[in-house]
């Protein structure tokens, strides 16, 4: 069993009256244990509070995607994340299980020159395109086309031989998910 904390801070200006929130598992493999529901009294300019939900996961699953929802004076503000499910202390020597969802890593290093590695994460072999753009949309490189790739853990070394210094994005296009993340050309 594991425990998701939530923080709530009121950086608005004005006091936040009787808001309420949710906090949801959306990715297979978790299931929430308890009330993921909880309201709490008028929060004043810069106030804070916590609650925490106790999920349990299922063996092999390494990410949760949760989605924390919080309504106050009609307006509605969600944030969506994907956790890292901590590896249990006593998993030595373990394959490494998959994640429940896609997930797109930071590539390292960042800024780069010339090269650098993407890493992805599948949940299962499913068929993945990676394209490189620049900062206007154009297509600078892409891995390989549309291809099967397999679960777990995948990584591709790009080379940026031959284009300026810049902002380039990288996107994982999967069957579940489109992901982007922003990198760095530096020379």
């Amino acid at each position: 069993c594991y425990r998701i904390r939530s923080d709530v801070k009121n950086v608005g200006e004005v006091d936040a009256d009787t808001p309420t929130a949710e906090l949801r598992i959306l990715s297979t493999g978790g299931t929430a244990v308890g009330d993921p529901d909880y309201s709490f009294a008028t929060m004043q300019p810069d106030d804070a509070v916590w609650d925490s939900l106790d999920v349990t996961i299922d063996a092999g699953v390494t990410h949760v995607t949760i989605s924390m929802t919080m309504e106050t004076g009609g307006r509605v503000f969600i944030d969506r994340r994907t956790l890292p499910v901590p590896e249990s202390t006593t998993a030595v020597g373990r394959r490494r299980p998959h994640p429940a969802s896609c997930v797109l890593h930071q590539n390292y290093p960042n800024p780069f020159n010339p090269s650098t590695t993407i890493r992805f994460d599948l949940p299962r072999e499913m068929t993945a395109t990676l394209v490189v753009t620049d900062a206007l949309g154009r297509e600078v490189w892409t891995a390989g086309g549309r291809r099967q790739q397999e679960a777990g853990s995948n990584s591709v070394i790009f080379d940026a031989t031959g284009l300026p210094s810049g902002v380039y994005f990288y996107r994982l296009e999967t069957e579940e998910a489109i992901l982007v993340r922003k990198m760095v050309v530096m020379k």
